[in-house]
């Protein structure tokens, strides 16, 4: 009990290296299986010392396997190891049934030469009293040899008079009595060189150690394949390494990225064809008919339509224009629609959304624009009760053969009129070639899009333009519209340089936040190091120690390079222009590299001062970004 007790208090308290000598001497089976269990089941995260003289006890509880003879390490591994390399491969035994005579030396000669005829390089290792062992070489892999082999025994079982046989792998007891004894004969003088090479016993001569430069160089390497194994293992270091700063960057641009640019408005050519899927309509008023409404009309639903998109032998002509209309229409001679009335007892107007109409008459232009014919139709009317259907789309119209006369009066006069007659939102354009009362033009818009009344006036004026031009010729004119906005005033270029200003210093706070990241995360490792004593065991071992620093400088380098390449990239991806232009990138570049050289050893003395490592991540982590934020001028 007191050996279980003393087992067990060495895993109190959650030790990380526990040395246990001889820990199962002494006591029953029973309470063996116990301490067995009792070590199985502590020993995750744990480093676990135990020395025993039963190898079937090392076999189930270690990981790797040392053995030791009067203070020599002989060998070291796992258990699969040791037998591949230290074994002699599986052994046949044969039990003959009855003492060896005279009379079966014949029988024991066929035997051998029939299992070496099967398996070469089989060797008798052993014969006592009816038994006889066999070592089969190993046949790397390949199984078929043993199979014919079984076969044989069983079939010439009762020839041979064997009574029984089977086969085992060599066992760590017996690698290990074979290590002990021919260490002991070379302590007598006794032991043959040529068996050192047959066993590969792993011991090292004092005379063999490395040294000049060759020895700093295989200490440089072999410190640097440990790191990697360290950073392949660790994903919280992988993430916050290389990950954690290419996330900060790319949200801060993301983000930056969706606020307004500030320049002042650019000026832009705008035509009907700029709404996509919007449609026009117009109407003949009844009871007018002349030349020119007939002209307009013409022009109006000819391919070229009321914008500028395909004009003939012209820049501003696109691919996409076609030199028919896509589909025609059928002049209407009577109304054919019945609309109900709608309502705005909601708030909003509201109609039957289960109301069915007629389709009405259309054209699609060559420009790809939609112009629907309302004649006959109340357009007031038309416009209220069809906004389910088309009030999203429709962006204005025009009405031919507006009675009114327009000669001699003011234009504040012809609007109160329009008022006052027809209470529409519209503009009036008189021809002022032809008086004739019904060449009156009535321009609908919607204010829903702003440049509405521009492009419908723009429109109309390509229209009456073509018509007033010979047929063959009308194609190749129109009328381009330039949009001019106001520039900004200067309280509101100053408020856009602020905003600017604001994004470029969110830009730089991001960017020192990542990178200051990265040299943080190198503490860890050394922290880790310093509190588990293994860099005071590397140190014990022989590793220099400005080999041991000048390794771990250039991993941090080398990693601190491939982050700020993720975290550059991301800045060309996003196009941030003051960090990635031709004046800017290779100053930032040099920046930043200089800014891990003397950031990375500045964080190494910290190393000695903090015992647990989240803590040292953070304080750390705020020093960076304080220094970086006092001195970003």
């Amino acid at each position: 009990m007191k050996r279980k007790l003393s087992v067990a208090i060495a895993f109190i308290g959650g030790s990380r290296t526990v040395i246990l000598d001889e820990p199962t001497a002494g006591v029953d089976p029973y309470s063996r299986i116990g301490i067995w269990d009792l070590i199985q089941k502590n020993k995750k995260g744990r480093t676990i010392i135990l020395t025993t003289h039963m190898m079937s006890e090392a076999e189930l509880l270690g990981d790797r396997i040392a053995i030791f003879a009067n203070g020599d390490l002989l060998c070291c591994g796992s258990s699969s190891f040791l037998k591949s390399n230290f074994g002699w491969g599986i052994v046949l035994t044969v039990d003959l049934g009855r003492p060896n005579s005279k009379e079966d030396d014949a029988k024991i000669k066929e035997l051998t030469e029939s299992v070496n005829s099967i398996i070469p390089g089989t060797n008798v290792i052993d014969t006592f009293g009816t038994e006889i062992k066999f070592n089969l070489p190993k046949v790397d892999g390949n199984i078929e040899n043993y199979h014919e082999l079984f076969d044989y025994l069983e079939k010439n079982r009762s020839n041979l008079g064997i009574n029984t046989y089977g086969i085992a792998d060599t066992s760590l007891e017996e690698i290990f009595m074979q290590m002990v004894g021919d260490h002991d004969k070379k302590d007598d003088g006794n032991y043959n060189d040529k068996a050192i090479n047959e066993m590969k016993i792993m011991k090292f001569s004092k005379t063999d150690k490395v040294k000049s430069n060759k020895f700093y160089l295989k200490q440089y390497i072999a410190l640097l394949r440990k790191r990697f194994q360290h950073f392949k293992r660790s994903k919280l270091i992988l993430a916050i390494e290389l990950i954690l700063p290419i996330l900060f960057v790319c949200v801060c641009m993301l983000v930056t990225n969706k606020l307004p640019t500030v320049h002042h408005p650019q000026a832009y050519v705008v035509d009907v064809t700029n709404c996509t899927n919007c449609t026009s309509f117009f109407e003949i008023l009844p009871d007018t008919s002349s030349y020119w409404i007939e002209r307009y009309v013409q022009h109006l639903t000819n391919p070229i339509g009321i914008g500028i998109k395909c004009v003939g032998n012209n820049r501003t002509r696109q691919s996409s224009c076609s030199e028919i209309p896509l589909i025609k229409y059928d002049n209407i001679t009577s109304p054919n629609k019945t609309y109900s009335d709608c309502s705005c007892e909601a708030g909003k107007i509201t109609c039957n959304k289960n109301a069915t109409y007629d389709k009405l008459p259309s054209i699609v232009l060559g420009s790809g624009h939609k112009v629907i014919n309302v004649t006959n139709l109340n357009v007031t009317k038309w416009i209220l009760n069809s906004w389910e259907s088309y009030g999203p789309i429709r962006t204005g119209g025009y009405t031919f053969g507006l009675n009114l006369p327009t000669k001699g009066m003011s234009l504040s006069t012809v609007f109160e009129d329009i008022k006052k007659e027809k209470q529409r939102n519209m503009n009036v354009i008189e021809d002022d070639n032809d008086q004739v009362l019904s060449d009156n033009i009535v321009i609908w818009f919607n204010n829903k899009w702003p440049i509405s009344p521009v492009v419908y006036l723009n429109g109309i004026n390509n229209v009456i333009l073509r018509a007033s031009l010979p047929d063959n010729e009308a194609h190749k004119y129109g009328i381009r519209l330039t949009v001019h906005a106001m520039n900004y005033t200067t309280a509101q270029y100053h408020s856009e340089i602020k905003l600017k200003g604001a994004v470029a210093l969110l830009h730089s706070v991001s960017l020192i936040f990542s990178l200051s990241l990265i040299p943080t995360a190198f503490i860890l490792y050394l922290i880790e190091e310093r509190i588990t004593n293994s860099k005071h065991l590397q140190f014990l071992s022989g590793v220099n120690w400005m080999i041991y620093w000048i390794q771990t400088f250039t991993w941090d380098m080398v990693c601190y390079f491939i982050a700020t390449l993720f975290c550059i990239t991301a800045l060309m991806i996003f196009g941030t222009e003051m960090y990635v232009n031709k004046t800017s990138f290779p100053c930032l570049f040099i920046l930043i590299l200089l800014y891990g050289w003397a950031n990375i050893p500045f964080m190494y003395p910290a190393s000695f001062f903090f015992q647990v490592s989240s803590s040292a991540f953070v304080t750390l982590s705020c020093i960076n970004l304080l220094i970086g934020l006092t001195t970003n001028g």
